[in-house]
């Protein structure tokens, strides 16, 4: 399995990263090798948040240590059920193959109100 470690890109700062800022795809870059607790590629998600704690200078590794990480996949499979229950109750006809997004433009916290 570690052999496999050494495979895995790791994710580094594309530019200073203010303690409490969310980091996003365009602020970080991946890259080989990774170091042991560092934020790799697998642990990027478009269902994962990270959250810098403190100041990561340009280039430096992400470590695990250094973020604080909030999952959202369930937040987001409740907002797609109530959808679809709104969906069914209207009477609307959606194929089963169809693709649903969810736009949440001002954050995930906010999708209610928006």
């Amino acid at each position: 399995m570690s052999a496999l470690f050494g495979l895995q890109r790791g994710a580094f700062a594309a530019r200073s990263l203010k303690g409490g800022e969310r980091i996003s795809q365009k602020d970080v870059f991946f890259a080989i090798p990774a170091s042991g607790g560092q934020v790799t590629a697998n642990d990027w998600s478009k269902y994962t948040e990270f959250y810098a704690q403190s100041y990561i200078k340009p280039n430096a590794p992400v470590m695990s240590e250094e973020v604080t990480r909030v999952e959202t996949r369930a937040r987001i499979y409740g907002i797609v059920q109530r959808l679809k229950a709104i969906l069914c109750q209207s009477g609307v006809v959606v194929p089963g193959a169809a693709d649903l997004e969810i736009s949440h433009h001002y954050g995930i916290d906010r999708f209610d109100e928006f």
